[in-house]
């Protein structure tokens, strides 16, 4: 009698010591779980290889209980533990045979460097604590982007869970994303499974093959983890029909099919910064990472947390133990080609190139186009305009990218990649024949001009002029139905607008550089956002200067003299004002110089120079008062208003200012209104008339409000805390101050904490 047989016949005999339970009563009862079927050829002897610990266990505590129940006695063991180890030593018999196979074991062992995914490990030990009768079988899809460590995360879980799979552990790389291209086909997995399972002859054909799986997998539980896969197609005939069991996938590619079917599906990101941390120490000394936090955060931004990226930087400072930190983020500072191990295995670019391999021959172009794309992130629309097709072609070909984990599509319904990705689809862009990258470049840049001066033209109707020529073909310019749409339209595309600025000159796009920076003129200088108007200004005068552009030049250094000024450094800001003013004069752009002195005056007007202030927006209002109304016109009859008023004839400021208001109205821009009835508040307080000033303050900063006007909001509002103080309305005055303290705090202006020392001593005594 083999150990398999004499292990049945002890089980029989609890079973007839404990008073024989039904065995219909026990298959039926779901506390207790176990098949009718199976227990028949387990207590028969009628089995060739062990049972699943868990059918045995289930067993014997249902044999037990029944006993107590009944108050009979069992000559065999009563305790689960013994029969476990009874259990395990029907594997350790010399030598396999056919009655007693070896269970294969086929998982690696796990890195010792891993690390993290706590909250994902946690979900997965979830899925397989014991419940309530025994489960169906599992199957659970890993699934993310290439280096994200899916298959990592998977055998280091196996691993400790693979003890309580007593029918075996399978391991099968699928090749779905492989260098081959060629995934295994599932007919051909199945011949490997068989062939481990001890089943020989294999049958030949493909429906007895899935049949013998299901056969002899039906009372085993097992593990079977399929790396690499590709579709749903080459999962589920591998799928063991055993309950109990579980199937571990890990894919690039979104496995809904499965997913209906009722697999779980856990999406593997990049981790969060504290878990990247802990992934860098798993190959760095702890005391290195303590020591320079500040490099390990930088390490964290070069390689974007990606785990792969993560594991090559960690790998090369273990080898470099007397390095620096710092210097090993300088080295991997230069981008993608630093993050090249020369193993295939673990080579980025070599790993996505798998992935795109998998798709259409229109969709692979489409990503070499959207290669051309600086990012951070892309529209529908956009993405359309830059590959050359329509809306919805566009929308099917980020779909299929996203399937296969290239791009993500965000809660905005925007699609970004890794920054690492995206670096590999610029490489793939440059490999395209240069007539079509350049076509697409233009594409890309006609597209984001085009939209972005239709959303400028939504918040200020009359703008400087700035000839366009036509979209190229196959670039369709959403529409834009108000000016919160375009205010939100700025703000969803302001990193990608601001990355084209700064990429014109390598792309040779001048011309597009200087005029996105005119069209984003008034979003920088509203939203504060100075230090990146500074930073856009200057790359959109180099790049038109490269291409000869004089008026994209003159008009690059009048924004950069405003932004300048914004930022408080009057010398610099005017010496580029004056230069652009030289420019123009040299154009015969007698607009262009009339804007500048406009400009000039307002910068010297923040010096206290209220004298030379009024003689540059005079000399302004010389040159444009002869061609009639015009919204310019508007603006330097403003301007001459708030002089006046500084300088204390407030009779001038209320004349000019009401022209200018008339104006500001006729042409409907609201944030020349609010300006203008600033100056009318002030002025007419400073006459006596505080009813009318309280009233223009109140209609201003409405007006600024409604418009999002964070820097003319806070002038405003510091107005009209000051004219409700003088009314002798301090809780309103209070409480006005406290609304342009805080749009300086966004504006980061050091006048905020004066402002707030004014509103502390006032609250100490009201």
């Amino acid at each position: 009698m083999t150990a398999l047989q004499s292990f049945c016949q002890r089980l029989k005999l609890l079973h007839s010591e404990a008073g024989g339970p039904a065995i219909a009563k026990m298959g039926a009862d779901p506390a207790i779980g176990l098949s009718r079927a199976q227990i028949y050829a387990v207590l028969g002897g009628d089995i060739r290889r062990p049972p699943d610990w868990d059918f045995v266990r289930r067993f014997v505590t249902a044999c037990v209980a029944h006993a107590r129940q009944h108050g009979n006695t069992i000559s065999v063991p009563a305790d689960v533990e013994e029969w476990r180890s009874e259990y395990r030593r029907l594997f350790e018999q010399p030598g396999p045979t056919a009655e007693e196979p070896r269970v294969p074991r086929q998982l690696p062992a796990p890195l010792p460097t891993f690390a993290g995914r706590e909250v994902e490990r946690l979900r997965l030990d979830k899925l397989i604590e014991d419940g309530e009768g025994t489960p169906p079988v599992r199957v659970v899809v890993i699934e993310g982007a290439a280096g994200v460590g899916k298959t990592q995360l998977a055998e280091y879980w196996a691993n400790q869970v693979a003890d309580r799979f007593a029918g075996g552990v399978f391991r099968l790389d699928l090749n779905g994303f492989g260098r081959s291209g060629k995934p295994v086909r599932w007919a051909v997995a199945l011949r490997g499974l068989l062939r481990t399972l001890g089943v020989s002859p294999v049958p030949t054909g493909q429906e007895d093959r899935l049949n013998e799986y299901r056969t002899i997998t039906s009372d085993r539980s097992l593990l079977v983890l399929l790396d690499n896969a590709a579709d749903a197609e080459q999962i589920r005939p591998l799928v063991p029909a055993g309950p109990g069991s579980l199937v571990l996938v890990t894919s690039r590619r979104q496995q809904t099919g499965l997913q209906v079917r009722g697999a779980t599906v856990i999406r593997l990101e990049v981790p969060p910064e504290a878990e990247a941390r802990r992934m860098l120490a798993a190959y760095v000394a702890d005391d290195r990472v303590v020591r320079e936090p500040d490099a390990v955060g930088d390490i964290l931004g070069l390689s974007g947390r990606l785990p792969l990226a993560l594991a090559i930087v960690g790998a090369y400072a273990a080898n470099q133990p007397g390095e620096t930190l710092v210097a090993v983020a300088q080295r991997f500072a230069v981008g993608l080609p630093a993050f090249d191990t020369g193993d295939d295995d673990t080579r980025l670019p070599v790993l996505l190139d798998c992935s795109i391999r998998t798709l259409s021959e229109a969709d692979q172009r489409a990503v070499h186009l959207l290669g051309v794309h600086p990012g951070p992130s892309v529209d529908v629309d956009a993405a359309a305009a830059v590959i050359g097709t329509s809306r919805a072609e566009a929308e099917r070909c980020l779909g299929q990218l996203t399937a296969v984990n290239l791009i993500g599509r965000r809660a905005d319904g925007r699609f970004g990649a890794h920054d690492l990705v995206r670096d590999h689809l610029a490489d793939l862009s440059d490999r395209l024949p240069a007539a079509e990258r350049d076509t697409a470049v233009r594409r890309l840049y006609d597209y984001y001009l085009h939209t972005a001066v239709t959303c400028a033209s939504r918040s200020r109707k009359h703008r400087q002029p700035m000839p366009l020529e036509p979209v190229a073909p196959g670039v369709e310019i959403p529409s834009v139905s108000s000016p919160e749409a375009a205010r939100a339209w700025l703000t969803d595309d302001y990193d990608v607008l601001t990355r084209l600025i700064a990429n014109a000159r390598h792309r040779r796009m001048g011309g597009h550089g200087w005029r996105l920076l005119a069209a984003l003129a008034d979003h920088f200088d509203w939203q504060g956002l100075w230090d990146d108007w500074i930073v856009a200004a200057r790359a959109a005068e180099e790049a038109a200067a490269d291409v000869g552009d004089r008026p994209g030049v003159a008009r690059s250094r009048r924004s950069l003299g405003r932004a300048l000024a914004r930022t408080r450094a009057f010398g610099e800001a005017e010496r580029e004002l004056r230069a652009a003013l030289d420019l123009y004069r040299s154009l015969g752009d007698a607009d262009g110089q009339a804007r500048l002195h406009h400009d000039l005056g307002a910068l010297l007007d923040e010096q206290g120079e209220c004298e030379r202030s009024l003689h540059e927006s005079k000399q302004a209002l010389a040159l444009i008062e002869p061609a009639g109304s015009s919204p310019e016109l508007a603006d330097v009859l403003t301007a001459v208003a708030w002089v006046s008023f500084r300088l204390n004839d407030y009779e001038d400021a209320i004349r000019f200012g009401d022209q200018a208001l008339a104006l500001q109205r006729e042409f409907g821009f609201a944030r020349g209104q609010a300006a203008v009835l600033d100056t009318l508040g002030v002025a007419h307080g400073e006459l006596g008339d505080v009813t009318r000033a309280l009233e223009c303050l109140k209609q201003a900063a409405q007006l600024c409000k409604q418009e999002a006007d964070l820097p003319g909001g806070a002038a405003v509002d510091e107005h009209l805390g000051d004219w409700h103080h003088r009314a002798g309305d301090r809780a309103s005055a209070i409480e006005a101050w406290r609304a342009a303290a805080d749009a300086l705090r966004i504006l980061k202006d050091p006048h905020e904490a004066d402002l707030r020392r004014r509103i502390a001593s006032e609250v100490v005594e009201f």
